[in-house]
């Protein structure tokens, strides 16, 4: 498939989008909710301390989360892990910066013209604490991608949704006086998709 049919089958199938329970895929302690048009389900694997999930969300567009588990202010542990992104994709260019959504903090590491991967691969890298885990989600594409701020927005949201949904399980029962707490905040979790239906930009 070309790329230009690509983006057009993409436009198609979000077209076609309904607010539907999407696919839950569970990545440790944190529930990732898959949109429809997801293209490939993907691995998740587990060691101690550790959880992570490699998909292909996309065709030509890569999707990691990783879970370390209890090392969220580890600024040591952090380092060591974009030093290995860093080391791996051997990027020509590596821009930093420091954004939020949703109400979290992200460490956003853009490494451009990945040269182990492919002439103008891209990939992005995001970092923040959550729970006392540290969190990191990246996606890799070849550049220029028209759909990449949509992606970016849709990634985060569906991280960002996921840290919500570990709270709810973390807090949500017997929380607040009286023990009625848990239960209000439980008739509240979202039972459909929470995130807005994305259009490619």
């Amino acid at each position: 498939m070309t790329c230009s049919a690509a983006v057009v089958s993409v436009e198609l199938r979000l077209e076609r989008m309904t607010m539907v329970e999407p696919k839950i895929v569970h990545v440790g302690p944190y529930p990732l909710r898959l949109p429809e048009f997801w293209y490939e389900e993907g691995d998740v694997r587990e060691k101690p301390g550790f959880f992570g999930y490699n998909a292909v969300a996309l065709v030509g567009v890569s999707f990691d989360f990783y879970v370390i588990v209890g090392r969220g202010r580890d600024e040591e542990e952090r380092r060591r892990h974009v030093d290995g992104f860093v080391k791996g994709k051997a990027p020509l260019r590596h821009l930093r910066e420091s954004t939020s959504w949703q109400g979290v903090a992200f460490e956003q590491h853009r490494l451009e013209e990945c040269t182990k991967l492919a002439p103008g691969a891209v990939y992005e890298l995001f970092l923040c604490e959550a729970h006392g885990d540290l969190l990191l989600f990246g996606f890799g594409f070849v550049a220029p991608l028209e759909q990449e701020e949509s992606l970016r927005m849709l990634f985060t949201t569906m991280v960002s949704g996921a840290i919500v949904e570990r709270g709810y399980s973390l807090h949500g029962e017997g929380a607040g006086s009286g023990g009625d707490g848990g239960a209000s905040r439980a008739a509240a979790k979202p039972k459909r998709s929470w995130w807005p239906l994305f259009r490619w930009r």
